[in-house]
């Protein structure tokens, strides 16, 4: 997301190369302390010291360039302006500033991105807003147990087991039920009925579904049901009911 006009904590090049020891003799600074070794003419204002280098969290020589490992926390800059304060140079050999200015063009400030990021983050603000706005209070999952696709009970009906996770979004616990929407003739059970539900928690309820064996004239048999919580919350839920083929014969 940076470019070369964005503002990163930088090393002047061109003022600290090349980089050189510093002399033997001394001198004191303005406030009487006893300064750094005073570095020759023909070198640049850097002294090789790698104060910088010694403060940074991520151990990175920020001489090198710009690197992934940077934070920008600065601690470069204040070692290094403590140094150049010792050694009589004007601070800033590191500062921040940008990869245009150090090679001696021009920063712009006003750029085409500087207008999209926000656009774009204002997008992805109220998108968040949204969905977060419109989320359900429930979450449900049928899913059909494994084993007997259906089994026959006594009386004849065709009788398919389920399980249903349901997962609580609310701060409050919430009961839930189910009733069959479609076809006629089927039911559904909840075992336990009007399971209760706690805060942020999932459960799984075993679901009962049960329905006279002249309904499987095809089969499966698509089932729609609808949960219900005591909150309020309603959502549908499908499911695909296994029987035999009836031929008309009397179960």
């Amino acid at each position: 997301m940076l470019d070369r006009s964005s503002l990163i904590v930088a090393y002047d090049e061109k003022r600290g190369e090349p980089r050189g020891k510093a002399k033997a003799s001394k001198r004191k600074s303005d406030n009487g302390d006893v300064s750094l070794d005073i570095v020759e003419d023909k070198h640049g204002d850097c002294i090789d010291c790698t104060m910088c280098v010694q403060t940074c969290p991520t151990g990175i020589d920020i001489r090198d360039g710009l690197q992934m490992e940077c934070i920008h926390c600065t601690q470069c800059i204040d070692a290094c302006d403590s140094i150049m304060d010792k050694i009589g140079k004007p601070r800033g050999l590191i500062r921040y500033s940008s990869q245009e200015a150090l090679e001696g063009g021009k920063t712009h400030f006003f750029r085409p991105r500087m207008m999209i990021y926000p656009i774009v983050l204002a997008a992805l603000i109220t998108a968040f807003a949204i969905v977060l706005s419109t989320k359900n209070h429930a979450e449900v999952a049928l899913i059909r147990t494994r084993g007997t696709t259906f089994s026959t009970l006594p009386d004849g009906h065709i009788i398919n087991n389920a399980r249903l996770r349901i997962t609580n979004r609310t701060e409050a616990p919430v009961s839930y039920t189910a009733t069959v929407i479609s076809p006629n003739g089927v039911t559904v059970k909840l075992d336990p009925e009007g399971k209760l539900v706690d805060p942020e928690q999932t459960e799984s309820v075993n679901v009962h579904f049960t329905a006279p064996p002249e309904l499987f004239v095809t089969t499966p048999q698509p089932v729609l049901i609808k949960i219900v919580g005591s909150d309020g919350f309603e959502t549908q839920a499908k499911f695909s009911m296994h029987g035999p083929y009836w031929k008309g014969e009397k179960p």
